[in-house]
């Protein structure tokens, strides 16, 4: 854990393997795990940010504030600077949020995987450069 000058950090927090930058505070009843936090991030009461099993860190960016019980799972960024993520939202592993988000929301990504069968491919086209 690296924690750099003018940093507030409440009773009943748990910081495990997490760079929390200058001027950062974190409130009380906080567990905080495989994280970078900027400098001047306000995260609240009751907060999660968590790293799950595949190893990717979640980043906070400079100015952020993170409302009172709010869940960030693995591998996800709030960037922007100014991004207030409100109360009581969860974001979901892998959101890449530029923008402040309202109380009580629910943010997750929609990516798409595809399979397909290896040995169905396609006949390669007559290319000639």
């Amino acid at each position: 854990v690296v924690i750099e000058k003018g940093c507030s950090i409440s009773e009943n927090t748990n910081l495990n393997n997490t760079v929390i930058g200058a001027g950062s505070s974190i409130d009380s009843n906080c567990d905080i795990t495989e994280s970078i936090i900027w400098t001047n991030v306000k995260i609240g009461k009751n907060c999660r940010i968590i790293n799950g099993i595949i190893a990717s860190d979640c980043v906070i960016d400079d100015n952020s504030t993170i409302e009172d019980n709010v869940i960030i799972y693995s591998g996800s960024t709030v960037l922007g600077g100014d991004t207030v993520v409100g109360h009581d939202t969860i974001i979901g592993g892998n959101v890449w949020l530029t923008k402040s988000i309202p109380s009580y929301s629910v943010v997750y990504h929609e990516g798409k995987t595809v399979v397909r069968d290896s040995k169905k491919r396609p006949e390669p086209s007559d290319f000639v450069i």
